[in-house]
């Protein structure tokens, strides 16, 4: 249970500190600054609950212990901070689905055309802000009017394609 609140306080420390800085000033690179705050926030937690580990305790019993323990600790929370990006990520850019749920919401109880609401979708609706995105996060790059894929983005999607393998899912066409 102490794993479960320690992992908890460090998550919620993070997000109250991602919260109070995107209050002030949304960064550019808004992923990888997620990714420094809930670092941060779990290297200091950690690193203090070793050392006052150390001065309170002082035997290398209780320092073993408190190493196994916060290994469990950052493994839930590393898992705490992946599904939050994940969903931030979804929220962060206009889901298709969100998106046509609103237009469907904001026409009020009569509906919205169906005609209307394909053309409402369009590429700078949904592709421009993704290949902005991807640029942006340096896993594409602009070269000759072409678009080409960066060591970063082989790497982001080695991840999709490992889990694709190893849970023998359909491919993701392109």
């Amino acid at each position: 249970m102490n794993i479960f609140f320690s992992g908890l306080f460090f998550f919620f420390t993070s997000l109250m500190i991602h919260i109070a800085w995107w209050r002030i000033r949304i960064p550019k690179r808004e992923v990888l600054s997620i990714l420094i705050i809930f670092s941060a926030v779990i290297l200091t937690g950690l690193s203090a609950i070793l050392y006052f580990t150390d001065i309170i305790v002082g035997d290398n019993q209780s320092l073993v212990s408190s190493i196994i323990h916060i290994s469990h600790i950052s493994f839930f929370y590393i898992i705490m901070m992946t599904i939050y990006i994940v969903i931030y990520t979804g929220l962060e850019d206009e889901s298709p689905s969100l998106f046509l749920l609103l237009q469907i919401l904001n026409s009020g109880k009569d509906g919205i055309e169906i005609s209307k609401l394909y053309k409402s979708i369009t590429n700078d609706t949904f592709i421009g802000p993704r290949i902005k995105f991807l640029i942006e996060e340096e896993m594409a790059s602009v070269k000759d009017s072409r678009i080409i894929i960066l060591s970063k983005g082989q790497k982001f999607l080695n991840v999709f394609r490992f889990i694709q393998n190893t849970l023998k899912l359909s491919k993701i066409s392109g």
